[in-house]
């Protein structure tokens, strides 16, 4: 049996093996546990995006970029990171950590479409003709901080639903761009790879494009899903190594 006191997690965190569970009765018994990580970081596993210099932009409702960086690399500027508002951390794989930076940002276009009156998430409908109108001009002005505050200016009598959603895409895309150069610390220029909920509305996907040239997107629906799964599989010892899962048939899908 396993507890999960404070001190028990600190324990399973600092060991390599898999430890099977033994459960008199039930369905949990011959079950495996594993210590991986959270969704973001199982979300870089499922979409293949573990090598060096390779970043993940993993979009939900808290927006993080990951970079991986191997162990084997010059000492990170840790306190450096952490001013700029970014953690340094072991990855879910071995000889390689994390440099991970969040935002609100999923939370802040929540709050934009929630306050105009449309649905969470976007609709079709809005999110087509929200498309069209990304780097337009004559928009009303949004901000988005990073805590997921979301700022509507220049608001008329009669506005655009289209054009402020378009303008709250470009905003978060924006934070998008400015954590990637935060913890974008490898060398060389890093591959960045977008998946995630948000990454599903075709305005976001143009936003992120014009904010971050090159960027692509994971064909995979449920990265993180994905990412827990290869963990399990290899816990399980269906999968013998995750290394080279990187498979460019996951990557690839770009605005229309």
């Amino acid at each position: 049996h396993v507890y999960f006191g404070k001190s028990s997690v600190e324990k399973l965190l600092t060991m390599a093996e898999f430890i099977p569970l033994d459960a008199e009765h039930g369905a949990l018994g011959g079950a495996v546990l594993t210590v991986a990580g959270h969704d973001h970081l199982a979300a870089c596993v499922g979409m293949g995006a573990v090598e060096r210099n390779d970043v993940v932009d993993s979009c939900g409702t808290a927006e993080a970029l990951v970079a991986t960086v191997d162990e084997s690399a010059p000492r990170l500027d840790v306190v450096g990171l952490a001013a700029q508002g970014a953690t340094v951390g072991r990855h879910v794989l071995p000889g390689r950590r994390a440099v991970l930076a969040a935002a609100f940002t999923g939370l802040g276009m929540s709050r934009v479409l929630r306050t105009i009156g449309q649905p969470v998430p976007v609709s079709p409908q809005l999110d087509a003709r929200a498309a069209q109108l990304i780097s337009s001009s004559g928009r009303p002005r949004v901000v988005i901080d990073r805590d997921g505050t979301a700022h509507l200016h220049d608001l008329r009598d009669v506005h655009d639903d289209a054009a402020i959603f378009s303008a709250a895409a470009e905003s978060a895309a924006a934070i998008g761009a400015e954590l990637l150069g935060v913890v974008a610390v490898g060398t060389g220029t890093p591959r960045v790879v977008a998946g995630g909920g948000w990454t599903r509305s075709e305005t976001v996907r143009r936003a992120k494009t014009r904010a971050v040239p090159g960027l692509q997107f994971a064909a995979v629906a449920e990265p993180g899903a994905r990412g827990a799964a290869l963990l399990g599989a290899q816990a399980a010892g269906v999968t013998p190594d995750l290394t080279p899962i990187g498979d460019p048939a996951v990557h690839g899908r770009t605005p229309a």
